[in-house]
């Protein structure tokens, strides 16, 4: 079953367990990531794609506006904007 849902305002804890493999994934990330996107393709593989980001999807449409969307960071030149991922694993 496809699926591509960004949970938006989520709080930085996601636990993904596999229970035929007997593993557990721990993600943790730093509020930088406000939302955390998930992806399962169609097709049937087995995959999935769980990925914290600064901003929403599609987040930098629009900008011409002149309104910055929430979760979106404008740098000026030289700037940077930082955050960490944690990931755990457990057998």
């Amino acid at each position: 079953e496809y699926v591509n849902v960004c949970y938006a305002g989520w709080d930085g804890t996601a636990t993904v367990d596999w229970p035929a493999a007997g593993v557990r994934l721990t993600l943790e990330a730093d509020p930088v990531f406000q939302h955390l996107m998930l992806h399962v393709p169609q097709g049937g593989e087995p995959v999935f794609c769980l990925e914290p980001q600064s901003n929403p999807p599609c987040g930098f449409d629009g900008l011409e506006s002149g309104a910055t969307p929430p979760g979106v960071h404008i740098l000026d030149s030289g700037g940077r904007l930082a955050g960490e991922l944690r990931f755990g694993v457990e057998f």
